[in-house]
């Protein structure tokens, strides 16, 4: 398969070995929950269109094992659904690309409304498809990517799903470095001085991009990784009825760049309805919630030996305790 080939051929072995990775991780999960198992996030950002990527070398290599005559071919994803999320504030061009891709790469595409909250629209493309894993962009420096692994299942108050991260170690710089090297297309935005795309009323040209003559320069062309997200606007609005607003930083983080986050609106667009939902479970359940840690060994149990993991045990209780969010009171006792 092209990508695969041209990112073996580079002789960038950072790069390779990330990719290596990340088939991997694709791979594991068709094999954990088959491609009408998963939902692939894509919202046209640049992290969703290097996991669509890494998708069709993972079902391109599976077919290959099964001797199917797709093998070596593009990789077939009419099984896999890939849904997006309706925004009302999506950029044209974010739009155009999307489609392209899901006709070049035959997508069986399917659009989450915005007339309902949107953990409503999750829970219903569960239940109509029986889902079990969201494949998204999600990478480490998203907004909710710092806790997240490869695998990772959904956060407290969301359906239940395995949200499957394929390029969560990647950084800012090996994605460009990826889409250059397999000469993979990407929305024209990126071509403007974009760095990170959410909606039109809250996305704008990163000023680090900024040319003397007022011009922009490409988004590969962003050194410092960190300064990414410099066009988007922090907070993420609310509707009074308590939907995710369509202008939201990024529509389905939760799930990746779409929300990179669900990324799909998240994978760079990734977490819009993420913090506030648990913001809103944990408030819920601040003042009656207990939990209990309890860490015995078998030979303790059997009175064969006293207990000496008291000292390490109090130190990874102090540390969760030091992750709780503002407001949750917590407190180690031994017993």
């Amino acid at each position: 398969m092209e990508v695969v080939d041209a990112i073996r051929s580079s002789g960038r072995h950072p790069l390779k070995q990330k990719f290596e990775k990340a088939l991997l991780c694709a791979e594991q999960a068709l094999a954990l929950y088959s491609a009408k198992g998963i939902a692939f996030s894509f919202n046209g950002g640049k992290d969703s269109t290097v996991v669509l990527h890494i998708l069709r070398a993972a079902v391109a290599k599976r077919a290959a094992e099964a001797g199917s005559e797709e093998a070596g071919s593009a990789g077939p994803l009419e099984a896999i659904t890939t849904f997006f999320f309706e925004n009302n504030n999506e950029f044209p061009e974010v739009t155009s690309f999307t489609a392209e891709e899901a006709r070049t790469y035959k997508l069986n595409c399917r659009v989450l409304k915005n007339d309902k909250p949107f953990i409503e629209g999750v829970q219903e493309l569960i239940d109509d498809l029986n889902l079990k894993a969201f494949v998204m962009g999600t990478r480490r420096g998203d907004p909710n990517g710092a806790e997240q692994d490869a695998f990772c299942p959904s956060s407290p108050g969301w359906p239940l799903f395995m949200r499957v991260n394929p390029i969560i170690d990647w950084t800012y710089n090996e994605v460009w470095e990826f889409l250059r090297v397999t000469k993979s297309r990407y929305c024209s935005l990126y071509a403007e001085g974009y760095t990170s795309l959410g909606g039109v009323h809250n996305t704008a040209k990163n000023e680090a991009l900024r040319r003397t003559d007022g011009t922009y320069a490409p988004a590969h062309e962003l050194s410092d990784g960190n300064q990414e997200r410099n066009g988007r606007s922090r907070k993420v609005p609310m509707s009074t009825e308590g939907k995710v607003s369509t202008t939201s930083t990024e529509p389905g983080t939760e799930i990746t760049e779409q929300g990179t986050e669900i990324t799909a609106r998240g994978t760079e667009s990734t977490a819009q309805g993420t913090e506030i939902t648990e913001q809103k479970a944990l408030s819920s359940h601040r003042e009656d919630t207990t939990v209990g840690i309890l860490v015995v060994g078998s030979d303790n149990l059997a009175g064969q030996v006293e207990s000496t993991n008291q000292a390490a045990v109090t130190i990874s209780c102090d540390k969760l305790v030091s992750k709780l969010p503002a407001g949750v009171a917590a407190r180690v006792t031994h017993t």
